[in-house]
């Protein structure tokens, strides 16, 4: 129920031309321990259904299977939420993140250890922004992270202990609550015969810091009418594509991780679009910015030398992301291999069926533009 779906999407796209920026250096990522009931000064953890959580706690042996566990002594402020190799744990868990700017987009991480000298090396985990959204995954999912003196906020967090590794998986981005709050669910890879230790969430403030940059924006002040008077409310600061059912500020693409051809860990990331609706993310060789260049309800942004780099069904708040996917093992397996300093465009189509404004029934985002480096 929790596992990724895939789903088949018919659909031609088609071309583009830009604006050239330069990306700005990424953000640092604030982390936040996972706090119990053990807790009670810091508590943020919870289970899902924000009852009180107040698990077992051990140094070392496992007190009971199919549950969560606190494990002391271990990981950042010396204690780690566990489930042992083999438990399939039912009760789902919540840790909200408080203090945030209330209705501003943020990037979310999870954060989980790993070590493979123990079982398969497969220490997974499950995670989502709605608990009906979580996914089940690989540690190999996530990275681990190689300075934290630049990389968060706080340079004191703990990612090598003895032989095990603290991992970051992004979640993708959502909007904070109007009381400054965000909530994170967590669970275990149920069925799989290994471990969980989940550690803490993080996050930083979505924003023109990720590794390109966008542009064609659904708004005829941008220089970009759409098809029939639907353009976006220019609410985006970091621009969008048209208005589409579900979102009058319409669908927004943008990224994070390195545009690396070396050290490849993009994400592309796919904001309010149409719910529950099929989507995706493709690679084209040219920009074709421009007024006039239709597709569906949107405007086309990217086109020439078409790869369908990932299908996605958007979740039940209009997000989807390209996880799990390399762009760079993608691109080459269909006849592209990407050099560095070659720039790529980058788009998010989607289908938009519940009564799109202009009745074509799909639309896109704004377009995204990537220089790869060495």
């Amino acid at each position: 129920m929790r596992t990724q779906q895939r789903f088949a999407v018919r659909g031609l796209l088609a071309s583009l031309s830009l604006v050239i920026g330069t990306g700005v250096a990424a953000a640092q990522v604030t982390y936040v321990d996972a706090d119990t009931m053990n807790q009670p000064a810091t508590t943020n953890t919870t289970f899902a259904d924000g009852s009180a959580f107040t698990p077992p706690t051990t140094t070392g042996t496992v007190p009971a299977d199919n549950q969560f566990w606190e494990r002391t002594g271990y990981a950042n402020d010396s204690d780690i939420i566990a489930a042992s190799g083999g438990s399939d744990v039912v009760e789902n868990l919540r840790t909200t993140m408080s203090g945030l700017t209330p209705s501003v987009d943020y990037e979310v991480f999870v954060y989980y250890w790993w070590a493979d000298t123990y079982g398969n090396g497969e220490w997974d985990i499950s995670a989502g922004l709605t608990e009906a959204g979580m996914v089940d995954y690989l540690y190999t999912d996530g990275s681990a992270i190689p300075d934290p003196t630049t990389h968060f906020t706080d340079p004191t967090v703990m990612v090598v202990e003895g032989n095990r590794d603290m991992y970051e998986l992004s979640l993708g981005t959502t909007t904070a609550s109007a009381t400054g709050t965000i909530d994170v669910y967590i669970g275990d890879y149920a069925g799989n015969d290994d471990r969980t230790w989940y550690d803490g969430v993080g996050y930083k403030a979505a924003g023109p810091g990720g590794p390109g940059t966008p542009f064609c924006f659904g708004n005829t002040a941008a220089g970009n009418p759409c098809p029939c008077g639907n353009d976006n409310d220019g609410s985006d600061p970091l621009g969008a594509g048209c208005q589409h059912d579900d979102s009058v500020a319409g669908a927004r693409l943008g990224a994070s991780g390195v545009a690396s051809v070396t050290a490849d860990t993009l994400l592309f990331e796919g904001h309010r679009g149409p719910v529950s609706n099929s989507s995706m993310f493709f690679q084209a060789n040219n920009n074709q910015d421009g007024a006039g260049l239709f597709l569906g309800d949107g405007i086309r942004c990217a086109g020439g030398g078409l790869i369908r780099l990932k299908v996605k069904l958007t979740d039940a708040t209009g997000y989807a992301d390209s996880s799990p996917m390399v762009v760079t093992t993608r691109s080459a397996s269909f006849g592209h291999p990407i050099t560095a300093g070659e720039t790529l465009y980058y788009q998010w189509w989607f289908r938009d069926v519940n009564g799109s404004p202009c009745g074509t029934e799909s639309s896109t985002s704004n377009g995204y533009m990537i220089t790869w480096a060495p």
